[in-house]
């Protein structure tokens, strides 16, 4: 048992809330200040991570920072697109198609 497996989920916690704390603040300049928008992004990236880590805890996959981090980048980088591309189809009025055209 390694000193380092005693310090690695506290470093991995101070990590991904620094991480989720930094999407925010970003999502929020790149998203033209809206904070409802920001706010999608954060909650969707913040599922991504409790899924990564539950699955890996269900799998027993040793847990490592770098698969966390890379996992967290792919879900910011795919909620980011999704989210524009939810804003850009504003011209069309109902939800549902919006939402259609945004996941093509």
């Amino acid at each position: 048992f390694y000193e380092q497996y005693d310090t690695i989920v506290r470093e991995c916690a101070v990590n991904l809330v620094a991480a989720i704390v930094a999407t925010f603040i970003v999502a929020l300049l790149l998203l033209g200040f809206n904070i409802h928008a920001a706010l999608c992004v954060m909650l969707s990236v913040t599922m991504c991570a409790v899924d990564m880590i539950g699955s890996m805890v269900y799998l027993e996959i040793p847990s490592t920072l770098y698969l966390l981090l890379t996992c967290y980048s792919l879900s910011v980088l795919l909620s980011n697109f999704q989210l524009t591309l939810f804003k850009l189809t504003l011209p069309v009025k109902k939800w549902v198609e919006r939402t259609k055209l945004a996941m093509l």
